[in-house]
């Protein structure tokens, strides 16, 4: 069984998408447009993720990991504006992020003591 990845907003998902990369490019663009019609902080912090299934394990990755994640790997730049051009981050990386979720409830020191995007590979991960 593969891996995939639903982006859900304000509880409406959307997908399923092969990659985070894809994954986020769409939650990016609808958290955008949700966060412009003025909605309240805890619709973003309690409905919105990015979930991943893998072995009919489902996980998600909420509104600021995934964000804060996609800084880090450059998929968003300062801005938080997607990057298409950059790669998607490694698959290993990845599960990483959704383990340390499952592990203590947030990915956010693991996100925060990455290296720099230049710098990650799955030598440094494992």
């Amino acid at each position: 069984m593969g891996v995939s990845f639903i982006s859900t907003v304000g509880l409406a998902d959307e997908g399923p998408f092969t990659t985070f990369k894809d994954a986020l490019d769409n939650f990016i663009k609808r958290m955008k447009a949700l966060i412009e019609g003025c909605t309240a902080l805890s619709v973003i912090e309690q409905a919105c993720w990015i979930e991943r299934e893998s072995n009919g394990a489902r996980i998600p990755l909420g509104f600021y990991d995934a964000r804060d994640f996609g800084f880090k790997v450059g998929l968003l730049n300062d801005e938080s504006v997607f990057q298409p051009d950059v790669a998607e981050p490694d698959q290993i990386l990845v599960s990483d992020v959704y383990t340390a979720v499952v592990a203590v409830g947030s990915a956010g020191l693991f996100i925060e003591n990455l290296p720099p995007t230049s710098k990650v590979s799955p030598e440094l991960v494992t």
